[in-house]
């Protein structure tokens, strides 16, 4: 039920969710988002039927999700111009807490409770997601956020004629006072029209001249804050990335990786309950060690602040690193190799945190929301498929060793595809930052 509902807000919040932050923005998205999750758990505590259930925690809540997921990333993308990975991590390692918490949690207040009670308590938990969203403050409000770096974009100021720029080049404005615009017209009235004509031609040359300088100059101090161009609708920029080959490489990549890293979350605890014969309770430990990965999205975001550190390396070791280490979980047979295992897979997790950055510096800023949207539903597939397959061959064989190993394949398969594609295709400049 868990990975269904997950693969559901992942297809629903890739196109659906970016294109809500493209109309409303990020901030009223991220309240409505948080409406929904908290409706959804309250409502889904008194659901009857299994379908009610579906409706109210799976498509409500996986809607509220989704706009509470792509509003954060958009604002944080939009907010931090230079230290996005170190930004990143520390946010996102608030996922890792949870993650660690929350296994616990359930299992902790499920007996006493149900999981009805859980749910309408969890409820009040997402009521704060209203309050966080009202306190995401948009880079464009008035009056402006105060900051320490460029955030401000330069006020070229189109709407100035080219006549008002020869009366203030000439001196007529003088103290604050214009000049009457009649008496310099009467003194200069036997000048020949062809040449005002030419110094008009040549006036406006220069104020061609100098805008076109001043939106370079602008472009090169707040790059992702500028957008002097007519913005591209929705429609336009998805058939720009439709015929773009490294979005394709990036979605053979999300969808092979999240294959991998699904029926590692999904199945580690049949694993532990079925094939190592563990209790419940001890299933529990293992998954909540995962949560690690808090701490290493935090030092991940550190670590990206070395120019010697490149992004997309520490992104791709990691996830290579995990799939080492789920082919040789099958070796851990004890509850003492399990909890280091999910120790470690729990920390090359944490280079999740750096997926935005990577996305962001492929596409850029005019691409990166819708760009981060259809690439989210690749997630959903590879959910989807993951966790199908790994049941089936869990099923088939008996075991989990075949279905490990399967979750190992993909990791690394996803992992080296983007980076072995952009270099065949000749994209492998995308990746140099």
């Amino acid at each position: 039920m868990l990975c269904v509902t997950h693969s559901r807000h992942d297809l629903i919040r890739g196109p659906f969710g970016c294109f809500c932050v493209e109309k409303l923005g990020y901030r009223w998205t991220h309240v409505i988002g948080g409406i929904m999750m908290m409706t959804a758990f309250a409502t889904s505590s008194f659901a009857q039927t299994l379908s009610q259930l579906f409706f109210t925690y799976s498509i409500l809540g996986g809607l509220g999700f989704c706009f509470c997921l792509t509003s954060y990333i958009n604002a944080v993308i939009e907010h931090f111009l230079d230290e996005k990975a170190l930004a990143f991590g520390l946010i996102s390692s608030a996922f890792g807490i949870a993650s660690f918490v929350f296994p616990l949690y359930f299992e902790a207040l499920i007996e006493p409770y149900s999981w009805r009670g859980v749910m309408l308590i969890t409820s009040g938990f997402f009521g704060n997601m209203i309050v966080s969203g009202l306190l995401f403050y948009p880079v464009d409000a008035s009056p402006p956020l105060p900051s320490f770096s460029c955030r401000k974009q330069k006020q070229i100021d189109t709407r100035t004629s080219p006549s008002s720029l020869i009366l203030e080049g000439s001196n007529i404005y003088k103290d604050g006072l214009q000049t009457s615009i009649t008496s310099i017209l009467l003194a200069n009235e036997s000048r020949s029209t062809s040449i005002d004509a030419t110094r008009r031609k040549h006036t406006d040359d220069i104020l061609n001249n100098d805008q076109s300088q001043a939106i370079k100059n602008n472009k090169n101090d707040c790059s992702d804050l500028t957008h002097v161009d007519k913005k591209l609708s929705y429609f336009q920029v998805t058939k720009i990335l439709a015929s773009s080959w490294s979005f394709y490489l990036v979605v053979i990549h999300n969808t092979v990786l999240y294959m991998g890293i699904f029926i590692v979350l999904s199945l580690t605890t049949a694993r532990a309950s079925y094939d190592l014969n563990l209790t419940e309770e001890q299933a529990a430990q293992i998954v909540s060690t995962f949560g690690i990965n808090a701490i290493f999205r935090i030092l991940y975001g550190l670590l990206s602040r070395w120019k010697v550190v490149k992004t997309y390396n520490v992104y791709f070791s990691c996830f290579s690193l995990a799939g080492v280490l789920t082919l040789l979980s099958v070796f851990a047979k004890s509850f003492t190799m399990q909890i280091v295992y999910g120790l470690c897979w729990g920390a090359m997790l944490a280079g999740l945190t750096h997926y935005p950055v990577v996305v962001y510096e492929i596409f850029g800023s005019e691409f990166f929301n819708i760009a981060f949207g259809y690439l989210e539903v690749m997630h959903g597939i590879g959910v989807i498929t993951g966790t199908i397959i790994g049941g089936i061959l869990f099923d088939v064989t008996g075991s989990s060793v075949s279905t490990f190993i399967f979750a190992g394949l993909s990791l690394l398969v996803g992992s080296f595809i983007m980076p072995i594609g952009l270099w065949l295709t000749g994209q492998i400049k995308l990746l140099d930052f």
